[in-house]
């Protein structure tokens, strides 16, 4: 078994280190019980990883944070969903630190990525205090590069999305992950933060 340890500087090591897309069937135990807060670049990192080892036929068992607010952005940000993996507890809403605008989203072409830019500004819109003036921003930076993405970053796992918001501090953070179009090397491609 091979185990992936997580603790509050988790992402630091880059793609290879932290999620390895090796082919074939692995088990894998997800140690995350030290995770705080973390970026949604990690988060698309981390179901990038989910979705691939699905696909090998992977085993994947996950020792989710202990801190509930930790839960609860990877609940709200749907990071588990639809995917298999053993989680050694329910992944429950709770107490709210930051919050989905976009919740992790894998989209395939142009148009989806325009209909996502679109949802993106009424979320955005929809949350209490200054950040909605960055909804137009958050909009183009959407639209151009999750475009560019979609269009030289293909596979057949897609391109994932997922953004949030921290109120309190008047910030928003995006994330956009492709496995890049370069056959047998694999890379994430962070296009920064909004």
């Amino acid at each position: 078994m091979v185990v992936l340890e997580f603790g509050s500087l988790a992402g630091k090591g880059g793609w290879r280190s932290d999620f390895p897309l090796s082919t074939g069937r692995q088990e894998y135990r997800l140690e995350m019980r030290g995770m705080g807060q973390c970026h949604p670049m990690l988060l698309v990192r981390l179901r990038t990883f989910l979705e691939w080892q699905q696909r090998e036929g992977s085993e994947i068992d996950a020792l989710l944070p202990t801190d509930p607010a930790v839960c609860a952005h990877l609940a709200e940000m749907r990071v588990f969903t639809d995917v298999a993996a053993s989680l050694d507890q329910s992944i429950g809403k709770g107490i709210r630190g930051m919050r989905a605008v976009v919740p992790m989203t894998t989209v395939t072409d142009a148009a989806e990525i325009e209909r996502l830019a679109e949802a993106a500004v009424g979320a955005l819109e929809a949350v209490p205090g200054r950040v909605g003036r960055l909804a137009n921003p958050l909009h183009m930076a959407i639209s151009e590069l999750g475009d560019n993405a979609v269009s030289h970053g293909r596979n057949d796992l897609g391109v994932r999305v997922a953004c949030d918001v921290d109120p309190s501090a008047h910030e928003i953070r995006l994330a956009i992950g492709d496995l890049g179009g370069f056959g047998e090397t694999h890379r994430t491609n962070n296009r920064g933060a909004v």
